[in-house]
């Protein structure tokens, strides 16, 4: 808007109604400005996340109470992602950028501020000074506030579900971490339970030797095996230390939180999974990180209309008082170099860009399912064989050869291997359930729901 006055009065009639008209515009554009969005993006998590969960919300004061009440008893892995969604320092970052992205859609919707220029005209003549004001105000800033606003609107639920995709990946970690704890955790049991026997079988073969009954050779051979036992167990205890250590990181705890314990023991894997096709159907429809590129097609498609009102760069109206003289003012940018058809050219060619990739993001995540599923089913298919032929048969060979060796039938060296060979056998059973888990939870994500497929 542009006046030019040379009234003091009518400058101050001028600026209050500007001021009203500036006011009534500017509330008319924060009415429309949505919340920070953290009920829509709990809500967005709440459906792809097992169990009753509490999600991070920036005012709520009894999280630390909450905390403390879930690490009273051995943290399960459900408790275990609700203490890192109150707790983890980059969840909270998420939220924060949630609010970051809430002001970036008042800041679209917002006119550019008016531009007051005065000056003071000195003539030849007699006359005194002349006084000279215009307040400038690009109208076109304001015409296409309704156009912004939807454009800020898709671009912010594009922000909002990335954030939810960066959230599902902290918490896909945290499981894993967690079952891979859980199964070192187990594997130390194991080995603390066999220092225990191993180191009585040296015991009872130091007094053979002292007794004259065994040689040297089984001495040193039981005695051996005490010492690899013992060293495997120390490095399981490092390897347990090092999981909790970045367990505790993904969780968010201080320092000071020594003492938590998890759930010991890794469950049975379940009976059946889902179908192929329902979890591809499933991610289809779940994915968050689809979801945005979808938003993000969105945003660009609502912005071509923006592109074709580039080329007129400003549009001012006003009224113009000099003297006896007072009549309408319009100042328009002229298209006549750039008429906005090379913007727009560029836009649809990058609407057909990001239709590809969404093509190409859809092949990937049908793709990356069928190859985790392919290796869950071959988990399963070697869990179960251990199950049913691998531990039996050692722990046979172990029970016939501890016999023969009690009837003096074979030496200390094939007792002690075959129990090696129990142990080793064992090992790798609690490796294989701790991979199925941790396979489970990678289909979990890739399918973006841990509800529907833990509930099985």
């Amino acid at each position: 808007m542009i006046m030019r006055i040379n009234s003091k009065s009518f400058l101050k009639k001028g600026l209050l109604i500007f001021s009203i008209i500036s006011y009534f515009i500017l509330a008319g554009c924060v009415s429309t400005i949505p919340h920070d969005g953290e009920v829509e993006l709990n809500e967005e998590l709440e459906l792809r996340i097992q169990g009753n969960i509490s999600l991070y919300e920036s005012k709520n004061e009894v999280m630390e109470s909450t905390t403390d009440s879930l690490l009273a008893d051995g943290v399960t892995h459900n408790e275990a992602v609700q203490i890192a969604l109150l707790n983890n320092p980059s969840i909270k970052a998420m939220y924060a950028h949630l609010r970051v992205a809430s002001a970036d859609v008042l800041k679209a919707v917002v006119p550019g501020n008016p531009s007051l220029h005065a000056s003071v005209l000195q003539g030849n003549g007699s006359g005194g000074p002349k006084t000279v004001v215009s307040l400038e105000q690009n109208l076109l800033d304001i015409l296409l506030i309704p156009m912004k606003k939807q454009f800020a609107d898709i671009e912010f639920e594009r922000v909002r579900s990335e954030l939810g995709h960066e959230i599902l990946s902290q918490i896909a970690e945290v499981r894993k971490t967690y079952y891979r704890l859980q199964g070192e955790q187990e594997k130390l049991l194991l080995f603390e339970k066999i220092v225990d026997a191993v180191s009585a079988e040296a015991e009872m073969a130091k007094r053979q030797f002292e007794a004259g009954n065994v040689n040297s050779l089984d001495l040193s051979s039981h005695m051996a095996v005490s010492y690899e036992t013992e060293l495997l167990q120390k490095e399981s205890q490092n390897e347990v230390s090092k999981l909790k250590e970045q367990l505790r990181r993904l969780l968010g705890f201080p320092g000071n939180r020594e003492n938590f314990e998890i759930d010991k023991g890794l469950h049975p894997i379940p009976d059946a999974e889902p179908a192929l096709e329902e979890l591809s159907a499933l991610a289809l429809t779940s994915r968050l990180d689809l979801k945005a590129a979808h938003k993000q097609l969105a945003a660009l498609k609502q912005s071509l209309p923006l592109a074709r009102w580039e080329s007129f760069t400003s549009v001012d109206m006003g009224v113009e008082k000099e003297e006896e003289l007072l009549g309408p003012t319009v100042k328009i940018g002229v298209p006549l170099f750039n008429r906005g058809g090379i913007s727009t050219a560029q836009l649809k060619a990058r609407i057909k860009e990001e239709e590809f990739r969404i093509e190409a993001l859809e092949q990937d995540i049908v793709t990356e399912i069928r190859i985790i599923y392919s290796e869950l089913m071959n988990l399963r298919e070697k869990i179960k064989f251990y199950e049913d032929i691998i531990i039996p048969s050692k722990n046979k060979v172990v029970e016939a050869s501890q016999k023969q060796y009690n009837f003096m039938l074979i030496g200390v060296y094939s007792l002690l291997q075959v129990k090696k060979e129990e142990i080793q056998a064992n090992r790798e059973y609690i490796d294989l359930i701790a991979q199925y888990w941790i396979k489970k939870v990678s289909l979990e994500k890739a399918a973006g729901q841990f509800n529907l497929i833990s509930a099985l």
